[in-house]
């Protein structure tokens, strides 16, 4: 990612970073692109979650789709940490603010989405936020590297919402 940085910059690196390149692809656990028109966005099943993901056809256990922003320096981060858009690699689960802001104008590879609602289908797959969601759980947010991606944790029938444990503890 530091090399599509350098080429897109914090806001055109995902094209930059070649993902798709099977090279990179020998290196996702069961990496399956989900192809073009794969996932579809439309209003979610969650009342009042606003816009849900869903699969357009079906979609084999392991597929996978970036999660792509605008690339964050540790004082942007410190700014949008609360935000329901941003993530972060694991390593900075838990930092001080202290931590952030003696690195305040270095990469923190944390991820913000929110702007980026074009061409970004990852940002729209919801959280479980009970119980009953909970067991529909199908996809997972992953890292590589500095990279996010969804990934589906089991085979997903078309028209079929995808949901996220993103481990906040509701589930």
């Amino acid at each position: 990612m530091r090399e599509a940085l350098k080429a897109g910059g914090s806001q055109n690196y995902p094209e930059a970073s070649k993902w798709q390149d099977p090279k990179i692809g020998k290196l996702l656990k069961q990496y399956k692109p989900v192809p073009d028109r794969g996932v579809v966005v439309q209003p979610s099943r969650i009342d009042g979650a606003g816009l849900g993901l869903f699969a357009n056809a079906s979609l084999p256990q392991g597929s996978v789709i970036q999660y792509i922003g605008e690339v964050q320096t540790y004082a942007q981060y410190k700014q949008k940490k609360d935000s329901n858009y941003v993530l972060c690699p694991n390593r900075l689960m838990g930092a001080t603010d202290d931590f952030l802001e003696a690195r305040s104008g270095d990469v923190s590879f944390c991820v913000d989405s929110e702007p980026w609602t074009e061409q970004n289908p990852a940002r729209y797959a919801n959280n479980a936020v009970d119980l009953a969601q909970c067991a529909k759980t199908n996809a997972e947010m992953c890292e590589l590297g500095d990279m996010f991606y969804l990934r589906t944790t089991k085979d997903v029938s078309a028209g079929t919402e995808l949901f996220l444990d993103l481990a906040d503890g509701t589930c």
